[in-house]
């Protein structure tokens, strides 16, 4: 097989590329640079929050319909317990801004109630979709750290095998080109992953977001 390499793939100072990362279980596009100069601009991009992503998430209970904005700061801090990097909702935190709408709700045989969520996030907090719907009582399903019931979340794990949260859309702009030419925008969509859209549909669709 055929190997490509750039300047950056053997740069572990410069992430090898990567200008930007996905939580654990999380899945969707990743966007890599082939060149410093790609690399220092994404990276730019993503601090000045001039990236637009978008997610699909199912939360547990019934969100209210309409557009909802969770504006909390975020404490990121290594839990002294398992030395995993956690974040929670704090006054001293970062600001961190999430925007939540109710896309489908759900029941499931049992008669438990779950929500398909639009989500976009104004900034790239550790962990912070998953902290902000938990801290408003929709916590998202099989989220392993910030479910607060072992029970709930094993009976979780049981018919969705990952934390429930995908990177739908990405978007962002390159670089100004030559000639004074309007920068080009570049737009990745990506599908739900075949083992959500599996649980997704062992759920009954009971409404639809408003």
């Amino acid at each position: 097989r055929r190997r490509h390499s750039t300047p950056l793939s053997h740069d572990e100072g410069r992430q090898f590329g990567f200008a930007h990362r996905l939580d654990i279980e999380t899945s969707g596009p990743l966007v890599v640079a082939k060149t410093i100069e790609a690399y220092h601009y994404l990276r730019l991009l993503f601090a000045a929050q001039l990236v637009r992503k978008e997610y699909l998430c199912l939360c547990h209970g019934n969100f209210p319909d309409g557009l909802h904005t969770i504006d909390a700061r975020l404490l990121t801090r290594k839990d002294a317990n398992t030395a995993q990097v956690v974040s929670e909702t704090h006054p001293h935190g970062r600001p961190a801004l999430t925007h939540v709408r109710k896309l489908r709700g759900y029941r499931s045989g049992r008669g438990d109630e779950y929500s398909l969520c639009h989500v976009e996030i104004i900034t790239g907090r550790t962990h912070q979709i998953r902290v902000h719907l938990a801290s408003v009582g929709h916590p998202v399903v099989s989220d392993y750290s910030y479910q607060p019931d072992a029970r709930t979340l094993t009976a979780d794990r049981n018919w969705c095998p990952r934390v429930f949260l995908h990177c739908s859309k990405l978007c962002y702009e390159d670089p100004p080109g030559q000639e004074g030419r309007p920068p080009a925008v570049q737009e990745v969509d990506c599908p739900l992953p075949s083992e959500l859209q599996t649980a997704l549909d062992s759920l009954t669709v009971v409404s639809e977001g408003v």
